[in-house]
């Protein structure tokens, strides 16, 4: 104030002496006018520009170049007010901004609140600083600017650059999706056109073949046509001329006996005048009546023949016409017809049927939308009946069907043999007889049809209550077991659960059975035959006040779209928790020693727990961010799509059938005993994916989860080569965040030194406890005292982000590769590649990015991955095989770092993915292996069971009739073959064959095949002896090469091990033995020498 004072006084001075004034003499400005005059021009110049007042400090005493003078210029600093004026300007506020430019650069931090911002300036930046929650200690409101200390400036450049960078990240995001929508609409207008183009061709190429082809069909038929008029015609004309000699043999014949009787007539009258001859006489004409007698009845019989040869081709002689008529009609109905469909496939009609196929591609785009549309739409109940199910797809069972009859010799009648069928409402009501004649569904493999008969009889012992405590666990899960491992039976089983509780009179059993229908929905969905009849059936339970709850929580369920059913069937812990319709209560564990509780849905996955994980530890960002199921022996990483209720039933079932000890102990009778294993299962909470290493997060909670995550990395694990010095003071770092400022009195804090050093750094020193514990104290004083929590992080941080494996996810490996890198190794996996490195040193051995990968193929039956590398030159190594059982994760990895190669190439997985085979296509291949077994029966290829041949009833007591003999004979003859070679005859078995599959000739052919199928049983692991196995081979490879060089040698025998091989593998039950599959893909690939296959 004083300065702008006297600047202003010597501003009106300078004006006053600008005013003319009135010289009373001429002659030159003395020295005072010469300083007025400069002082009124330097007034000028300070008035016309902005001041900016240097404070000048001389450096040294003799005005030296380079040379400054530390005290003298510090001296002069601190005699002149410097520092005193830093110090006040920095407890003061140094960010001075006016209110209306204030407001113009931090309105858009509050855009996000709903309230409108005050209509005066200071109230609105006010208002903004107390929005975004700063300490109102730190800024300022005065008449025209606002003040603000660094603490809050800082800050808010810092969300004002982040909110610039997200809204110009959104303009930009928002603009590519127009250029690129506009670029993909264009593609597609010129895709479809080329598709139209090529179709057009392709279906032009067809339709002239097959105009062609129709060509030659008509000139075939036409010629059929014509050779068959012409051979008619000359038929009848062979018939004209048998018939004209017939009438002119008649004739001679009749002039014959007409001469003969007028002979006879004039003899008999020159013979009347003699008596004597009277007797001769009358004897002759006897004789001539009797032979005109027989010659008219000759005559009469030619005449019926005549009449009745005229008859019989009355079509073809004397209405010829007709005939022709009906064959040129016929004709022209072809050529009408030919002509019809030549005219659809001009350039008119060809447009109509593009319109066609374009309406067309628009169903089957629109198509998935349309069914999610009818899925959500509104249906009635009433129309949705399970009767209504039932009429259209149950099968027929008699009213008998189940019940136990007596055993008895007497024939039954002819309607006792058919029987009357239930009708549909009885076939989905509850009923006592736990037997059923056939599926109530129908299906096409029989061995799913008797265990659906089995089903329900396990299922009406549950439901009667019947089994003991431990039996209806084992129930339950064998049902559901079942429905997830065959596809075709979950509809069968949802239907029989329905029918027990339909109309029945006991409500315990009401209440198991909607126990089990809530079960079966969270383990599979229902078919899309049975879906909404499912629904009608839960919704039309709502209201009921004993059932209720379970229908809404079933509905609900029902609703959650599920990618893939789930692989186990449902714990114990499970079973019993949605008995009470409650959540599983599962505890997740984080990586600072710290623990979660939450209640998880049964339906819910790996992805659903992380992002409820997020929202109850406030974790703001979960990419990157995954679970884990770890125990003592390996660490894998939960799927997203993965069930956590199939993993609790996983821990559950290894509990009950590990041999393996866990490292816990328990106390017994018999003194200290190991527990069994699968208890020390747990859920770890962690990071998996460090895009960017480097950075920083904002989130707080983000960064301790981090800084815990590299504590257990550097500490716990030692993945990172730490020295001695380095791991002090990472040490000293962690005891500040843990225990805060240094406390002398406090000594015991560092007593658990596993906890702060790694046992590498332990061992690696010949030094005490206690003197590990002073080193920790230590270093604790030196490096972590006087650091808030926040900082000691920090700096924890920073010192790991150094080493060149931060970020990286480490898997111990096995390099089955040439000996350029040593055996046991470690693969490290992070955002730029992957890396070899030495397990003991942590040094880096060899360093690829990924583009440099060009596949990768994961083997399961030898627990290998295998990394394709695009090689430049023929000395670079193409293939690098590591095994490991983290095979799948390291594939998992490489992917979510690296899409491209998303999809990884899986050797040796024989997982069967029914769910892409629909029920017609598995009805044509069951028909297909059906029609092969027949052919088989009916060449008389195979040799019939020792026990097909019937029981004491059949060959005695029973009475046969003309029908059962006939159907005795051809099952005989192999005609029905499947009451011969039932279905045991062809599937798996364990046991020894007593006979050979095949008609194998001879008794030395026949030892030989039942020792081949002793020896595919040894090399399976099944059995131990019996077949052709060899004391120094313990893998029996050499007993496999010899069986396979003795079927190459006889046809007989080959086609028999085929036999073999098909048996073993087919409807093997539980996890599929490979060794079987194993030998089948080896003998089909050797060529064999015989000339038939």
């Amino acid at each position: 104030d004083i300065l702008s004072r006297s600047l202003d006084m010597a501003r009106q001075q300078s004006t006053a002496l600008k005013e003319p004034t009135k010289s009373s003499t001429k002659g030159k400005p003395t020295v005072g006018d010469t300083f007025r005059q400069q002082l009124v021009a330097l007034v000028d110049v300070l008035a016309n520009t902005n001041p900016w007042y240097v404070r000048c400090l001389k450096p040294n005493h003799n005005k030296a170049a380079d040379d400054y003078d530390d005290e003298l210029i510090i001296t002069q600093l601190r005699y002149s007010g410097m520092l005193d004026i830093i110090r006040i300007r920095r407890e003061g506020f140094p960010v001075h901004v006016p209110a209306s430019t204030f407001l113009d650069k931090y309105r858009c931090l509050a855009s996000k609140d709903p309230k409108p911002l005050p209509k005066d300036e200071k109230q609105a930046a006010a208002y903004i600083l107390r929005s975004l929650k700063l300490p109102e200690t730190e800024w300022q409101i005065g008449k025209t600017k606002v003040f603000l200390r660094n603490t809050v400036f800082d800050p808010l450049e810092e969300k004002r650059k982040i909110l610039l960078n997200d809204t110009i990240i959104c303009i930009q995001k928002y603009w590519r999706r127009c250029v690129y929508r506009k670029r993909f609409i264009a593609m597609r207008a010129a895709a479809i056109k080329i598709q139209a183009f090529v179709r057009c061709q392709i279906h032009r190429i067809r339709f002239v073949r097959k105009r062609r082809a129709a060509i030659v069909i008509q000139s075939y038929l036409r010629g059929m046509f014509a050779r068959e008029f012409v051979a008619e015609l000359k038929r009848k004309r062979q018939r004209e001329e048998e018939e004209r000699r017939r009438r002119m043999k008649e004739d001679e014949d009749r002039r014959r006996v007409q001469a003969e009787e007028e002979r006879q007539k004039q003899e008999t009258m020159r013979k009347e005048k003699a008596v004597e001859d009277s007797f001769q006489t009358a004897q002759r004409e006897l004789y001539s009546l009797a032979r005109m007698a027989e010659i008219k009845s000759r005559k009469t019989k030619k005449a019926t023949g005549e009449v009745d040869l005229d008859a019989m081709f009355e079509f073809l002689k004397d209405k010829p016409q007709p005939q022709g008529a009906d064959e040129t009609a016929f004709v022209g109905q072809i050529q009408t017809e030919l002509d019809a469909m030549f005219r659809e496939s001009q350039p008119k009609a060809e447009g109509s049927r593009t319109m066609r196929r374009k309406r067309r591609i628009q169903k089957k785009l629109l198509g998935l939308a349309e069914e999610e549309d009818k899925k959500e739409e509104p249906f009635n109940v009433q129309d949705y009946s399970m009767i209504a199910y039932a009429e259209k797809w149950f099968n027929d069972h008699p009213k008998d069907s189940g019940g136990l009859g007596t055993l008895t010799l007497r024939r039954r009648t002819k309607s006792g043999l058919k029987g009357d069928t239930m009708p549909k409402e009885e076939m989905v009501r509850y009923t006592k007889n736990s037997n059923l004649a056939t599926s109530l569904i129908h299906m096409h493999d029989p061995e799913n049809v008797n265990l659906a008969c089995s089903i329900f009889k396990d299922l009406c012992k549950f439901y009667r209550g019947d089994l003991k405590p431990d039996q209806i666990n084992l129930t339950i899960q064998s049902v559901i077991a079942y429905g997830l491992d065959r596809s075709e039976l979950r509809d069968e089983i949802y239907c029989q659960v329905i029918r027990q509780l339909t109309a029945n009179p006991k409500l315990d059993q009401v209440l198991r059975g909607w126990h089990l229908l809530c079960l079966c929905v969270v383990a599979f969905p229902p078919g899309k035959s049975l879906n909404k009849y499912l629904q009608a059936y839960i919704r039309h339970h709502f209201e009921d006040p004993n059932v209720g709850r379970y229908a809404i929580w079933c509905l609900n369920t029902l609703r959650l779209t599920k990618a893939t059913p789930r692989r186990m069937p449902p714990s114990s812990m499970e079973i019993a928790c949605v008995r009470n319709l409650n959540n599983l209560i599962c505890r997740f564990y984080f990586l600072d020693g710290k623990a979660k509780a939450i209640g998880v849905d049964p339906s819910a996955t790996g992805g659903d727990v992380v992002r409820v994980l997020a929202d109850k530890i406030d974790l703001q960002n979960v990419d990157g961010w995954a679970l884990y199921e770890v125990n003592p022996e390996r660490e894998r990483y939960v799927r997203s799509y993965e069930y956590i209720a199939d993993l609790l039933a996983i821990w559950e079932r290894d509990r009950r059938s590990s041999i393996q000890m866990t490292k816990y102990a328990t106390v017994s009778k018999k003194g200290h005993t190991s527990a069994m294993g699968a208890g020390d299962s747990k859920f770890v909470f962690r990071k998996r994916l460090f895009r960017n290493p480097k950075d920083i997060p904002q989130d707080p909670v983000e960064y301790h989860l981090i800084y815990a995550q590299a504590v257990h990395s550097i500490v716990r694990v030692d993945e990172f080569p730490v020295d001695e010095r380095v791991a002090l003071q990472l040490a000293g770092f962690q005891c500040q965040v843990t225990w805060g400022d240094y406390d002398p009195q406090s000594d015991s804090r560092y007593s658990d030194i596993v906890t702060y050093l790694p046992e590498r750094i332990i061992q690696g020193r010949d030094w005490s406890h206690e003197d590990w514990s002073r080193a920790i104290a230590a270093a604790h004083k030196e490096y972590g005292h006087s650091k808030t929590n926040i900082q000691a992080k920090v700096w924890y941080l920073t010192s790991a982000k150094n080493f060149q494996l931060y970020g990286a996810t480490l898997f111990h490996v096995i390099y089955k590769g040439f000996w350029s890198y040593p055996n046991n190794l470690i693969l490290a996996l992070d955002h730029n590649g992957f890396k070899f490195v030495h397990s003991r040193t942590k040094s880096t051995m060899a360093e690829f990015p990924y583009a440099r990968l060009e596949s990768v193929a994961v083997d399961v039956l030898e627990q290998a991955v295998t990394l394709n590398m695009k090689t430049q030159s023929p000395e670079e190594q193409k293939y690098y095989t590591f095994q490991t059982k983290q095979k799948e994760d390291i594939a998992a990895l490489i992917a979510s770092y690296s899409p491209p190669h998303s999809n990884f190439l899986r050797v040796g997985d024989l997982r069967q993915r029914r769910g892409r085979i629909t029920e017609e296509e598995r009805f044509k291949a069951w028909e297909e292996v059906r029609f092969c077994r027949k052919v088989l029966a009916d060449h008389n290829l195979l040799r019939r069971p020792a026990d097909s041949s019937g029981g004491f009833l059949t060959t005695t007591l029973r009475r046969y009739n003309k029908a059962k003999l006939e159907r005795l004979q051809k099952q005989k003859e192999g005609k029905d073959f499947e009451k011969v070679f039932k279905q045991n005859y062809w599937s798996y078995s364990k046991s020894r064959l007593s006979q050979p599959l095949s008609m194998v000739v001879g008794d030395e052919l026949e030892d030989f095949a039942c020792r081949m199928f002793a020896s595919l049983q040894i090399y399976a692991g099944i059995a131990n002896s019996g077949g052709f196995e060899m004391d120094e081979d313990q893998m029996h490879v050499g007993m496999i090469q010899m069986v396979i060089s003795k079927c190459l040698e006889k046809e007989v025998l080959c086609n028999e091990f085929y036999l073999q091989l098909v048996k073993q593998t087919t409807d093997q039950p539980g996890e599929h033995n490979i060794r079987y599959e194993c030998c089948l893909n080896l003998f089909t690939s050797i060529p064999s020498q015989s000339s038939r296959p």
